[in-house]
């Protein structure tokens, strides 16, 4: 099924779909009030509904705690805990929408899957290789090592724990020998090659821990040095990033912690794998780790997939523990369930406490969490000898963790329980909290910019200044051009460029004159007049959009494909164009541990566009919900399309030429008509 029949199908589907009925069939308390219908959130355990259904815009929201949103198929996967895919299909049942003869498979998930197979085949094998290496001879030293854990044979069978020998490299060995090449062995980051052109095993004198995927398949490894092996290297080393293993797009143990934490609805986090082994063979099954990163959108996906309602983190009670905890809370807190933090006492190992007396000092340590923001305010308490300028400081990160969070009465509450924490009038809290609002960092260092290696639009990476690469088009007046192909598959020329090639910064984002590329001359009839003014809403819709997802980077798998083949390319205006492919070649291709926020994107923008446009459409979308406001806005695009949709059907009726073509033309219309109907009734 191609990628745009792919779409139909997913916009037929959320037409024919009402979202009232679909809701109704999860939430039986649904009632009519007024034009809306309400009840009492399902995601959240609650007395007064908050929880409302808007049938006219065929969205969703909760003004609780959630402050979750979206259309009928995002409902359907927070209430099912259901994939997309899962979600779209349950959708065209209720709805009656068959399903397409060919299914529902993505062309291009297809073929990544299929080049990504030979990689995953070379994972496995090589975990039953390093498995049969711990149970061997050359195993000794690490099967004692695991033993002195308390981590027995059953509970490391079941996570697949290994032994890489420190002698040779067995593994390319005996991976050569069946005819596997060196290079495919280096795509996989199982080996290295020296400079001579030989290769040898990556992992080596360590325990190896696979790490497995949300479906359970091997895509990486954790390698650890045993206690007698310290100075001579890192404790951990994992798998190098490959086209299966991201650290961002992982979380430990979540294959086998899935079913339970759908029935328990609590993810206990932890920072090690033998944490992990430790609870699940102590039978705490909810217990998973990221993997040394702080939390991405797309641990937070993982999470939102499992339905889980509460989040304890068990880190250390350190400072590294407090940072750990800090960078775990800024991608969870968006996700408007409830978290605490569980401290370990001082020294103490979460392993150690799973191990111990079956497991119940660990016990005894989840039954008495306490609230995030008391954990981190009493860090700044307990800290001795901090001068006016490092107690700003540490406020400041607290704060930092607090601007994640996005309902406003939320936020207030917070804000007033450390203001009583650290025995500050909230009023002078409230002012730190504005005040780094208005000086809040931009990032200097670009993840993505010139001389920066990047995909290019059209190809695999290159430098910003290198042939083809997306800084490469020449600057100055006179120089733009269709010729210059400044973006892919435009033909036209930036607007509003002043001599030298800048954008003219003094011109209002939203000025009805903007887009003279796209507007025509005003014209004497209220048809062109409405026209122009819509035109200039769908601009406003597409900026509004990209500012919401610069703001909120936990909308941004929601509406930019990997691949760009979305809606974006309708987009009228060149300059947000630019800014979003930016937008999506940092967030799929760069760093993990940068965020796709105003700075880091201007940073990596061409010559010739305008540095200040991110930092403005983000602003604008911060005075508001960046859901709510990416919600709006999509359907507002959608809607121009079926109205373009409609004209040209009318347009092509009316140059019918046969009776069986103004037959024919004339279904298609009424079919245009009928989907802009459901968008405006």
């Amino acid at each position: 099924m191609q990628d745009h029949e792919f779409r139909a199908f997913v916009e037929r589907v959320k037409l024919s779909a009402s979202i009232e009925d679909v809701v109704r069939t999860r939430v039986g308390t649904l009632k009519r009030a007024g034009r809306l219908y309400e009840a009492c959130c399902p995601f959240h355990e609650e007395k007064t509904p908050s929880f409302k259904v808007d049938p006219e815009r065929g969205t969703w929201r909760c003004y609780g705690a959630c402050a979750e949103g979206g259309d009928v198929i995002s409902f359907l996967q927070q209430a099912d805990n259901a994939t997309f895919m899962e979600a779209l299909k349950s959708a065209a049942s209720i709805a009656g929408v068959p399903l397409p003869e060919g299914g529902l498979g993505s062309a291009k998930r297809s073929k990544e899957e299929e080049r990504n197979k030979p990689l995953l085949e070379l994972l496995a094998r090589a975990e039953k290789l390093y498995r049969r290496h711990l149970l061997g001879p050359e195993g000794a030293a690490a099967r004692r090592y695991l033993e002195e854990r308390g981590l027995g044979p059953e509970v490391c069978e079941i996570f697949g724990v290994g032994w890489a020998p420190d002698s040779g490299s067995p593994l390319l060995t005996s991976a050569t020998s069946a005819g596997v090449k060196l290079e495919q062995l280096e795509q996989a980051g199982l080996c290295k090659r020296r400079d001579d052109g030989s290769g040898y095993d990556f992992f080596y004198n360590r325990v190896i821990i696979p790490i497995r995927d949300d479906k359970g398949r091997t895509v990486g490894f954790g390698a650890r040095a045993l206690p007698e092996s310290r100075g001579k290297g890192p404790k951990y080393v994992n798998t190098p990033e490959t086209a299966v293993f991201h650290k961002g797009r992982l979380i430990y143990g979540y294959d086998l912690a899935l079913a339970t934490l759908r029935k328990e609805k609590r993810l206990v986090l932890v920072e090690g794998y033998t944490d992990v082994m430790g609870a699940h063979q102590a039978g705490f099954r909810s217990v998973c780790a990221v993997l040394g990163t702080a939390t991405t959108d797309e641990h937070a996906a993982l999470v939102r997939r499992s339905g889980v309602r509460r989040v304890t983190l068990v880190f250390d009670g350190d400072d590294a523990g407090a940072r750990a905890t800090r960078k775990a809370l800024v991608g969870l807190l968006p996700l408007g369930v409830e978290i605490d933090v569980a401290a370990p006492p001082d020294g103490a190992d979460p392993c150690d406490l799973c191990i111990a007396d079956g497991g119940k000092p660990f016990a005894e340590l989840l039954d008495a969490p306490m609230p995030w923001v008391d954990f981190l305010v009493g860090r700044i308490t307990a800290a001795e000898g901090l001068d006016e300028r490092s107690l700003s400081t540490e406020v400041d990160e607290l704060l930092e963790v607090v601007r994640v969070v996005r309902a406003p009465l939320h936020r207030a509450a917070l804000l007033k329980s450390i203001a009583a924490g650290l025995g500050f009038d909230v009023a002078d809290v409230r002012a730190q909290f504005e005040d780094l609002e208005k000086r809040r960092p931009v990032r200097t260092t670009p993840a993505v910019g010139r001389g920066a290696p990047t995909r290019g639009p059209d190809g695999p990476a290159r430098g910003r200044g290198e042939p083809g690469g997306g800084g490469s088009r020449p600057t100055g007046a006179g120089s733009v051009g269709a010729s210059d192909a400044w973006f892919p598959g435009s033909d036209v020329p930036p607007p509003d460029l002043v001599e030298g090639g800048e954008h003219d910064p003094n011109l209002p984002i939203y000025a009805p004159g903007e887009i003279p590329y796209s507007v025509p001359p005003p014209a004497a009839s209220n048809r062109d007049r409405l026209r122009e003014r819509r035109e200039r809403q769908e601009l406003k819709a597409f900026r509004d959009l990209t500012g919401a997802l610069l703001a909120d980077n936990g909308l941004i798998p929601r509406y930019l494909d990997p691949g760009g083949d979305d809606f974006f390319v309708n987009c009228p205006d060149p300059h947000v164009k630019v800014v979003v492919h930016e937008m999506r070649v940092l967030y799929y291709e760069g760093p993990e541990d940068v965020d796709v926020d105003a700075g880091n994107v201007a940073a990596a923008l061409p010559e010739g566009i305008d540095k200040s446009l991110p930092a403005r459409l983000e602003e604008l979308a911060r005075h508001g919900d960046a859901g709510i406001l990416a919600s709006d806005s999509l359907t507002f695009i959608l809607r121009q399309d079926h109205r373009r949709a409609v004209d040209l059907a009318r347009r092509e009726l009316a140059e019918a030429t046969t009776d069986e073509e103004h037959e024919l033309r004339l279904g298609a219309l009424a079919d245009a008509m009928r989907k802009l109907q459901s968008d405006t009734t």
